[in-house]
């Protein structure tokens, strides 16, 4: 085993917000002034919050609509999405529904970060929140065809049966919905005050939730709903044993409603808007339609807090807003502008690429099974000319089917097993507060602007840069410096999660390395030498590139902190020709031993579930590589041919 030849200085880590990057236009850098800084990061729910079972018990909509319709009524094969903001307590002041799940949400995992969602995300900034918000799905499932059924696309059901599904109260759809509806406002009974709904469905839904928790909504009109009255049930680990005193029982196995209530203590304004998707259906009427419903939801809050002047003034326990006051939103509902608004970093996973939410959909689904990302300046819509054949070549295996049957979601909450569904990487920090980093997420996105360096990477630089690691940097026995082996790390937002990445899980499983459990004795990290696209470059560009002093730099920044929080003995090792390059610059820091390729085992190990981000869909990490490229402007990934034959489970 080789070993640290010294310990470096020690470096405190704090965490603070970093904003002070502006990128041009070409940039790998993004525009940090409006995003913030790429060092930080959503971390997911707290592990012992009601979130984790709760994301973790997903009704089986596949049955319902075949229930319900007599047909499936989802898009299932690329999974669920169920949020987008802040699931800690007292987080939020503004409470967004709406139906918001297409391709760009299903390769975010999060909800509302294409087109709807950076306008949207416009509305909040003028609202002066850049932070304290959640959106929430009304159907955590894309759903083909809102509303009503088209006979012309095979939708043979009635609208009463279709509203039966989405707004009756014995739904399991609904039930479900008022779940997660009820612990947001348990959970935040001390901070929300707005509420908004996105379109139609939305619109429905929120009247419906608060309607049954004893607001009202006079003529179904929801800028016209008082929240005064309404009882909220708490929730809390425990058994069911039948309905609560309400009438209320939960669906999700190891929660329960109990008898107490809280109530929302602010007075919450309820606010609509028509969906942004109207301009797309309706050439000729739509964007107009939609601007105006924005515009009338504008003047709304502002007669709001002229007739209300102490909301949301900061005093006596109320809450304020996140970067200005009243005033400030007075003023820009008055001069409102229906545009795009990006999403900032801190509402994805770490490393996410930075193409998602940047303003607009970026992506388009090719298929039911596969969606394709554009880099910036390129065609929407367009599928690109991605090989697919890396793909459906034949691996060892192909995949099982785990996880309930449903292999497009994440892994499932079961009580008798807790820790299954609350398997996760929270980031490089460990659990941090939105806009805070610390000095592992900064060393981790400290890379040169890679568009201004010779050679350049192949990948365009709207993606930004990407994985850079895997594992637990803040305390690895084991670091493995290692190149880019394909291009699932785009989408998982992890090093080496593809093919070769299995290859080396297998290799870690029967070396002793282990992320998962409490000894971190035997804890890993993969830190990659280079964290853009590099795979059509040739061995000398690679090389070159990889040996700029600005990137060796980085590539030091990043060990130093490793070797900083690990423990007194590491193991270092190299892992490809390029990297193998690369360690040589850093043998004062670690001995790295080298490792081909072609000495990792044949057989595929999935990645381990807690290496990967929250809500990372169960069949990423297995069966080879699922993803492909065409020249760096459009990747692509695809679910496994097993998960697409898996029938719908049984419950």
């Amino acid at each position: 085993m080789s070993h640290r030849k010294f310990k470096v200085l020690i470096n405190t880590i704090v965490l603070g917000t970093s904003l002070s990057v502006l990128a041009g236009s070409g940039s790998f850098k993004t525009n940090e002034r409006e995003r913030g800084s790429q060092a930080s990061y959503d971390p997911g729910p707290k592990k012992d919050s009601l979130w984790i079972p709760m994301f973790g018990s997903v009704p089986n909509y596949r049955k319902i609509g075949k229930d319900y319709l007599g047909q499936e009524k989802f898009r299932w094969n690329i999974g669920p999405m169920w949020y987008r903001g802040r699931l800690g307590e007292d987080q939020v002041k503004v409470l967004v529904v709406g139906q918001e799940g297409a391709q760009d949400e299903n390769t975010s995992n999060r909800t509302f970060t294409g087109g709807t969602g950076t306008k949207t995300q416009n509305m909040l900034a003028g609202l002066e929140m850049d932070r304290s918000y959640l959106f929430l799905n009304t159907f955590v499932y894309t759903i083909f065809n809102q509303r009503p059924p088209d006979p012309k696309k095979g939708e043979n059901y009635s609208m009463e049966d279709y509203l039966k599904m989405e707004q009756g109260l014995d739904s399991p759809i609904v039930k479900y919905r008022h779940q997660l509806m009820d612990y947001t406002a348990q959970y935040n009974s001390n901070s929300l005050s707005m509420m908004v709904a996105v379109g139609a469905g939305a619109r429905e839904s929120m009247i419906t939730w608060i309607e049954s928790r004893g607001g009202k909504c006079p003529g179904n009109d929801p800028n016209k709903c008082d929240t005064t009255n309404m009882k909220i049930y708490k929730q809390e680990f425990g058994d069911q044993r039948g309905p609560n005193k309400a009438g209320l029982e939960s669906i999700v196995d190891g929660v329960k409603y109990t008898d107490d209530t809280v109530q929302l203590k602010n007075e919450t304004v309820v606010i609509h808007v028509p969906h942004p998707g109207i301009a797309g259906k309706d050439k000729e009427n739509g964007l107009a339609t939609v601007r105006a419903g924005f515009k009338r939801a504008a003047d709304r809050i502002t007669s709001f807090i002229e007739k209300n002047p102490t909301w949301m003034d900061g005093k006596s326990g109320r809450p304020r807003p996140d970067t200005g006051s009243t005033d400030d939103i007075i003023r820009n509902m008055n001069n409102f502008s229906y545009r795009n608004s990006p999403a900032p970093h801190w509402d994805f996973a770490f490393a996410t690429s930075a193409r998602l939410g940047d303003g607009g959909t970026n992506t388009v689904r090719d298929g039911q099974d596969a969606i394709v990302m554009n880099a910036d300046g390129e065609e929407y819509g367009s599928k690109g000319r991605t090989d697919d054949s890396i793909v459906n070549r034949k691996l060892t295996r192909d995949g099982r089917n785990e996880n309930e049957g449903r292999p497009w979601e994440p892994p499932r909450w079961n009580p008798r097993k807790p820790e299954q569904a609350a398997s996760f990487d929270y980031g490089p920090c460990g659990y941090i507060k939105p806009g805070e980093t610390c000095a592992m997420s900064e060393a981790l996105m400290s890379w040169p602007d890679f568009a201004k360096l010779s050679p350049k990477p192949t990948m365009h630089p709207s993606f930004g840069i990407g994985a850079s690691y895997r594992g637990n940097p803040r305390h690895a026995s084991l670091v493995i410096l290692a190149d880019q082996f394909s291009y699932d790390d785009v989408f998982t937002a992890r090093a080496l999660t593809g093919e070769v990445g299995q290859r080396l899980q297998t290799w870690l499983d029967k070396n002793g390395y282990d992320n998962s459990d409490d000894d971190k004795s035997n804890d890993y990290v993969i830190i990659r030498s280079l964290p853009v696209d590099t795979l059509k470059m040739s061995d000398s560009e690679r090389n070159e590139l990889a040996t700029n002093p600005d990137v060796l730099a980085a590539v030091r920044r990043i060990l130093t902190e490793v070797n900083v929080s690990g423990p007194e003995s590491m193991r270092a090792i190299a892992l490809g020709k390029t990297s193998q390059l690369v360690a040589k610059e850093f043998d004062d820091l670690f001995e790295f031993e080298s490792l081909d390729v072609n000495g990792l085992p044949k057989d595929l190990t999935d990645i381990a579930r807690v290496d990967l981000p929250y809500s990372t869909r169960y069949f990423m990490g297995t069966s080879g590589n699922r993803s492909s490229a065409d020249g760096g402007k459009y990747y692509r990934f695809e679910a496994p041919k097993w998960v697409k034959k898996t029938p719908i489970p049984n419950r």
